[in-house]
């Protein structure tokens, strides 16, 4: 979804975690000269595959925390984009 890409672009075929090198849509944004806040749990495949971006990364343990951050920094608004990320379905 962040790729806009097949997994023959973007080389994920499988539950694995690797750093992309290829365009997402956090590139496009910096690109244009917004600023990118992303709040995840930690280590998981957001946290990890979007790293070495210019993005301001927000790992937090569990999903409550997750939320809170991404709510606060949709307060604060200094960023354009800001993504949550939890790991639990309900």
């Amino acid at each position: 979804m962040f790729t806009g890409a097949l997994p023959e672009a973007h080389g994920i075929r499988a539950y694995e975690k690797p750093l992309l090198g290829c365009a997402t849509l956090f590139d496009a944004v910096v690109r244009s000269g917004r600023k990118v806040a992303l709040a995840a749990v930690k280590d998981s495949s957001v946290d990890r595959i979007f790293r070495r971006r210019p993005l301001d990364y927000f790992d937090e343990p569990y999903d409550p925390e997750v939320t809170t951050r991404a709510t606060a920094l949709v307060r604060e608004d200094r960023h354009d984009l800001v993504v949550a990320y939890p790991q639990e379905l309900r």
